[in-house]
């Protein structure tokens, strides 16, 4: 991969590969040789699972997942799951309708149906640019053996915060870090515009956590 580390899969996040699990009987199954499933120089998308420690490089999966508010949209998946933390069954059952390759968050529970399609539509646009990168990639490795592309990457924490938790109840969001804040503007503008308008510096001189006595 180019890395100075060897980075490494374990056999079961290869599951996505087709034909890595040859079955035996109804409910026996047996894994392939994983020659049989890679071959060195071989292009493969993948993601970061667990980061590098020590001498061990970082654990990689064919399993993509990309994650947004109430969904997280499995490229390479035909099922539609639903989060744990939903308990409810008819809720679960409710959160089950619709297209395949999406895990509904516990979050997911608030939406109307209009709404939850908006999502689906809304993280789908993600797909294009992957798989265009993706295709870019095999053309760059036919002429440099050792290339690596980065297709998509982790949100920041102000982002997965921003993401996860605000909502139309909130009347402002102050953020005292100017380069935080200009990312945040560009973040909200191109996937949350209704909380644009609510972003705000702050630079005064005392600490904003002693502002808010956040830690008290």
């Amino acid at each position: 991969m180019g890395w100075i580390k060897p980075h490494f899969f374990t056999l079961p996040t290869l599951c996505r590969i087709p034909n890595a699990w040859r079955a035996t009987s109804k409910k026996q199954f047996t894994v392939r040789d994983i020659s049989e499933l890679v071959r060195q120089g071989q292009d493969l998308m993948v993601q970061v699972v667990k980061d590098p420690l020590g001498t061990k490089g970082a654990r990689l999966t064919t399993d993509i997942t990309l994650p947004s508010r109430y969904l997280v949209f499995m490229p390479g998946a035909s099922h539609v799951g639903v989060s744990q933390r939903i308990e409810s069954e008819s809720e679960r059952e409710r959160l089950k309708k619709g297209g395949g390759g999406i895990l509904r968050r516990n979050r997911a529970g608030l939406l109307f149906v209009p709404q939850r399609k908006a999502c689906v539509k809304r993280i789908s646009r993600l797909t294009p640019p992957i798989s265009s990168a993706s295709g870019r990639k095999v053309m760059e490795r036919k002429k440099r053996p050792q290339t690596r592309y980065q297709m998509y990457g982790e949100l920041a924490l102000a982002q997965r915060v921003l993401r996860d938790f605000a909502d139309a109840q909130l009347d402002r969001i102050r953020v005292d870090s100017r380069l935080t804040y200009e990312s945040l503007l560009e973040f909200t503008a191109e996937y949350i515009p209704e909380m644009t308008s609510k972003l705000e510096h702050y630079s005064g001189h005392q600490p904003i956590f002693d502002l808010y006595d956040v830690e008290k």
